[in-house]
């Protein structure tokens, strides 16, 4: 556990794990993945949620749990799951699909920028996710994927980010595109059908 970070439950499962090497420094490896360490805690969350790892060299991890949970978060998703996680020069981010169990169902980011810091996270979340796509209903969103893509103007731009300490930092960042896939099934259990789309 990082300090200052709660994760719920000790030895929960966690799977369907996704990890990126930062591209300036190899033995600093970033992981998320599907987290259950609140999902017998109805008043944290009481479903799975996305966890996130990193080491500084290459060796010893330190978790936390990625901003979303209703304990912490306006948009009040019962479950989170399938992560991507990305890495940039001075950026990384995570994918994953959150919704209501029986309801509305949601693609979604959560940007971190790299922070200059001798101990801890080298990379700090922004405070609360970006919504990609939503739909309700009988279809919901699975299958996602994302991939980064160097822009082909190149160059770079400043980005500025809240953190979710509440500090506000900017970066100057290599121009990126981010391509997010997903399937999104129709229908009810007897007929589903499914297309595939992007954002």
């Amino acid at each position: 556990e990082a300090p200052g970070y709660y994760v719920g439950q000790l030895g929960r499962q966690e799977n369907e794990p996704s990890c990126k090497a930062n591209p300036l420094n190899e033995l600093n490896i970033m992981c998320a993945y599907n987290f259950y360490g609140f999902a017998d805690l109805p008043q944290e969350q009481g479903d799975s949620w996305i966890a996130f790892s990193e080491t500084r060299d290459g060796y010893k991890f330190i978790r936390r749990v990625l901003t979303g949970t209703r304990n912490n978060s306006p948009n009040g998703q019962d479950f989170a799951a399938d992560p991507t996680m990305l890495a940039s020069e001075g950026f990384a981010a995570v994918t994953n699909i959150s919704g209501i169990r029986g309801g509305n169902s949601i693609m979604q980011i959560q940007r971190m920028m790299e922070v200059n810091t001798e101990t801890g996270f080298r990379h700090i979340s922004e405070a609360g996710q970006i919504e990609i796509a939503r739909i309700s209903g009988s279809n919901f969103i699975d299958k996602p994927d994302a991939r980064i893509i160097p822009h082909p103007d190149g160059g770079t731009e400043p980005v500025t980010m809240t953190l979710e300490d509440g500090s506000t930092i900017t970066r100057e960042l290599p121009r990126i595109r981010i391509l997010v896939t997903f399937a999104v099934f129709n229908g009810s259990n007897e007929n589903i059908r499914t297309y595939s789309t992007f954002s």
